[in-house]
């Protein structure tokens, strides 16, 4: 099942792993989704969902990263080390 991030929750610290708390979006089938980072890594994991976030008509799918500590996060096929394409979507309400 493919799900589209539009909004994150931030945090205040910067490294990249820790970053970005929540990620919240629309599910394919239209439901709305509101989620930790760290479940998304799990679901990505175990093949159980894949993100991606919109880009004009481009389709940047979300990947699983390994920070310096070891400790996994999210960030799109197009990002270096930090998540910047999904640091620049709006924070969820």
């Amino acid at each position: 099942m493919a799900a589209q991030i539009m909004c994150i929750r931030k945090s205040a610290l910067f490294n990249a792993e820790d970053r970005i708390l929540k990620i919240g979006g629309v599910l394919s089938s239209g439901r709305p989704f509101s989620i930790s980072q760290q479940q998304a890594v799990y679901e990505i994991e175990r093949e159980k969902k894949e993100f991606y976030i919109q880009r004009g008509s481009i389709h940047l799918k979300i990947v699983v990263a390994a920070g310096s500590t070891g400790r996994k996060y999210l960030k799109t096929t197009a990002d270096g080390v930090q998540p910047q394409s999904l640091l620049a979507l709006p924070e969820c309400s």
